[in-house]
C-alpha cells in the first residue's frame, strides 16, 4: 500500500462513523422493532410530517423518510400505523399499538412517552379572518376573544396552560376549527404556521398574524418504559440533525413554517 493510499483509507475511517448511524444492539431491536418490524405512529392530520396520497395511499412526509431511515439502520421493515387525531396517537402508547410515533413533544404527554429531542420546529401562529381588528399575537388573549383549536393537539395543550383571558374553542379536526372561524363560532383560529398558510391563500383577505407565539418541538416517542430505545432514538435524531439529513428532507417535501430544531444539550449537561 502506497503512503498516499495509506493516507487515503486512515482519512476514511475517521470519517465513516459521521455517517453511518450506530450499531442496533439486541436490546434496541427488541424494544423498537420487535419481530423484525418497526410500527411507526403517524397522525394523518399533521401534514408538517406526513401526508397521504387519496389516490394511490403513498406516505409521504419527514416523518415517513425518517422512519424509513431509521428502520433500515435496525435491520426492520417499516410498519405505519395511522391514526385520524394526535389525541387517539398517543393513547396508543397505553394499548402498546406503536413501538415509535411521531408526535409534538408536550409535557402533558411525558407520563407515557419517552421523547428523543426533537428533529424539527413548527411554528404556531394565529389566523384571522377578513375585517378582524386584530393586528398582533398580544391581542388575542383577551376578554371574549375565542380561539379555535383541533382539540387535545399540541396547540390546545399549550394555550389550554398558557392563555388568561382568551376562550378556547375545541373541536374535533383542523378542518372543523377552519370552519369555526368561518362561520364565526370564533375570532381567532391558531395552529402551525404552514397549514394557516395554505388557509389564508384560499381565503381572500384573510390574515396570518406576524410571527409565531411558540416554536413546537416535534420529536420521535417511545414507550416510557423502553429505556434502550429511547438512548438509540437520541442519538439517532442528533446524528440526522448534525448531518444535514433532516434539512434535505424538509427540502425534499417543501414545509412551510418549519425549520430543523437546534442540537440538544450533552446528557448531563442540562
Amino acid at each position: 500500500m502506497s503512503r498516499l493510499t495509506y493516507v487515503a483509507f486512515l482519512l476514511g475511517m475517521c470519517i465513516a462513523p459521521v455517517s453511518v448511524a450506530q450499531e442496533a444492539s439486541a436490546a434496541v431491536r427488541s424494544e423498537l422493532s420487535p419481530g423484525g418490524s418497526l410500527r411507526v405512529g403517524l397522525n394523518l392530520t399533521n401534514t408538517a410530517t406526513v401526508t397521504k396520497d387519496p389516490t394511490t395511499g403513498e406516505l409521504r412526509g419527514v416523518a415517513v423518510e425518517l422512519s424509513r431511515a431509521l428502520a433500515q439502520s435496525l435491520g426492520a421493515k417499516f410498519e405505519p400505523v395511522l391514526y385520524p387525531t394526535s389525541g387517539k396517537l398517543a393513547e396508543g402508547a397505553r394499548a402498546g399499538q406503536w413501538d415509535i410515533a411521531f408526535l409534538a413533544i408536550d409535557p402533558a404527554r411525558s407520563q407515557d412517552i419517552a421523547f428523543a429531542p426533537a428533529y424539527m420546529e413548527v411554528h404556531n401562529s394565529y389566523m384571522v379572518p377578513p375585517g378582524s381588528a386584530i393586528q398582533k399575537n398580544a391581542d388575542v388573549d383577551q376578554p371574549g376573544i375565542r380561539v379555535a383549536v383541533h382539540e387535545r393537539n399540541a396547540t390546545d395543550l399549550f394555550l389550554s396552560r398558557n392563555l388568561r383571558y382568551a376562550t378556547l374553542v375545541r373541536v374535533g379536526s383542523e378542518s372543523a376549527a377552519l370552519d369555526a372561524l368561518r362561520t364565526s363560532q370564533a375570532d381567532v383560529l391558531a395552529t402551525g404556521r404552514g397549514l394557516l398558510l395554505e388557509h389564508a391563500s384560499r381565503w381572500p383577505d384573510a390574515r396570518v398574524l406576524d410571527g409565531w407565539f411558540r416554536a413546537v418541538g416535534h420529536g420521535i416517542g417511545v414507550p416510557a418504559t423502553r429505556e434502550s430505545g429511547h438512548k438509540y432514538l437520541r442519538d439517532f435524531v442528533e446524528q440526522a440533525k448534525r448531518s444535514g439529513r433532516v434539512q434535505q428532507m424538509l427540502d425534499r417535501q417543501a414545509v412551510l413554517g418549519v425549520v430543523v430544531a437546534p442540537a440538544a444539550p450533552a446528557i448531563g449537561s442540562q
